[in-house]
């Protein structure tokens, strides 16, 4: 499964080869517009997305999965987040257990 993870730097965003992903997910202090442009580009199968804490409290664009508080399940892998996660939480666990401080979706 091809994972694209964006968050922090909207500059940085479709700066890599265009192409299909199988998710793309948002971590946070994104403007909607660099997550929509990510989506353009980047063709992703799924889109989760969680809010940051500079992030205004407003539902995403149609097309992206809020999880916040919720576990959603893409071909047999579970997402699941939270918004908002102080920046000294150890929160963000990806694929066995390595544990990497700061953001918002664990699957």
């Amino acid at each position: 499964m091809r994972l694209l993870v964006i968050a922090d730097d909207d500059s940085l965003v479709g700066q890599l080869e265009p192409g299909p992903v199988d998710v793309l997910i948002s971590l946070g202090d994104l403007f909607d517009g660099a997550i929509t442009k990510a989506m353009e580009r980047y063709q992703p199968r799924r889109t989760f997305a969680v809010r940051g804490n500079h992030d205004p409290d407003v539902p995403f664009p149609a097309g992206v999965t809020d999880l916040h508080l919720s576990v959603q399940t893409f071909e047999g892998v579970r997402f699941g987040g939270f918004k908002d996660v102080p920046a000294k939480s150890p929160w963000l666990i990806l694929g066995g257990g390595a544990g990497v401080w700061g953001g918002g979706v664990i699957c």
